[in-house]
């Protein structure tokens, strides 16, 4: 919504500016932007979370190279090389419904979780990606008859636009044409891939089998604080009570802190959308690959 406002604003200022000029300001205009307007008393915005959000998110990130969201196991590019199987392929939906040129596809290039300031903790995943170009019959072909996609794979997306949410991925391999066919060896077809669903064990708690036969058996609940610990709720989040000026406060001391600070490159083995641990299993299974 607040984007919509900043375009409205750039076209009531410029009324002849293209769209192209208008996607390269919202690259570099828009934050400073959007804090600005925000902030201003005279905007009235009461909302606390867009104030938080609006001083960007803190210098520290954390990245991995395996994450698992979606029922997808993606890896970076860097990663998959020398692996058995290339899961750095990525898939996002466009703007519009039910248009299949409207699929952006490409390769992951960074996994990285951002981090913003404030109370309740907001945590956002992010895929760094390289897009292969979506001019069709330049960059992309669709065969409507057969289903079936085609991306020039020497051929890059125009526009700086690489982030996008990891729980908005879908993921997507490339296979090459023949060598023999000199006319496609620039073509890669897409597949996409099938979700799976990935069980986590950890935490199953075992109840005996009650045969028909027995008496009813009361199983009480136990409280596991542990597990709890890894359960979360995107949705919802509690009241906290702080001024606009705390707020600012806690801005000015984290930027203090980090001003010399690099990325915190974090590099764990891998990370779950589910949950941030893991075992030896998930080692094995890493190896495995």
């Amino acid at each position: 919504m607040k984007q919509l406002c900043f375009v409205q604003y750039l076209e009531e200022s410029h009324p002849n500016i293209s769209r192209t000029v208008v996607d390269g300001r919202i690259a570099s205009e828009f934050p400073s932007w959007f804090r600005a307007y925000v902030h201003d008393k005279n905007n009235m915005v009461q909302n606390f979370y867009l104030h938080q959000l609006a001083y960007g998110p803190k210098r520290k990130i954390h990245t991995w190279p395996i994450y698992f969201v979606n029922g997808f196991k993606f890896h970076t590019a860097e990663w998959s090389v020398g692996k058995k199987t290339l899961n750095c392929g990525v898939c996002v939906k466009g703007d519009d419904e039910g248009v299949e040129e409207n699929y952006y596809y490409g390769n992951i290039k960074e996994i990285m979780q951002v981090e913003y300031l404030g109370e309740p903790t907001k945590q956002l995943v992010l895929f760094n990606c390289e897009w292969f170009d979506v001019v069709a019959n330049r960059g992309m072909k669709v065969q409507h008859q057969y289903g079936i996609v085609e991306v020039h794979h020497r051929r890059r997306y125009s526009i700086y636009d690489p982030f996008i949410f990891a729980r908005n991925a879908i993921q997507v391999y490339y296979v090459p044409y023949p060598g023999r066919l000199k006319e496609k060896i620039d073509w890669w077809v897409v597949i996409k891939t099938k979700p799976r669903g990935r069980v986590d064990d950890r935490y199953t708690l075992e109840v005996a089998y009650q045969d028909s036969t027995t008496t009813t058996t009361r199983v009480e609940f136990i409280e596991n604080d542990e597990l709890l610990g890894h359960l979360r709720d995107e949705g919802e989040y509690e009241d906290i009570e702080m001024s606009i000026e705390e707020l600012e406060k806690e801005h000015d001391e984290t930027d203090e802190e980090s001003e010399d600070d690099e990325f915190d490159l974090e590099n764990s083995e891998y990370h779950n959308d589910d949950t941030d641990n893991h075992t030896d299993d998930d080692d094995d299974d890493r190896n495995s690959d």
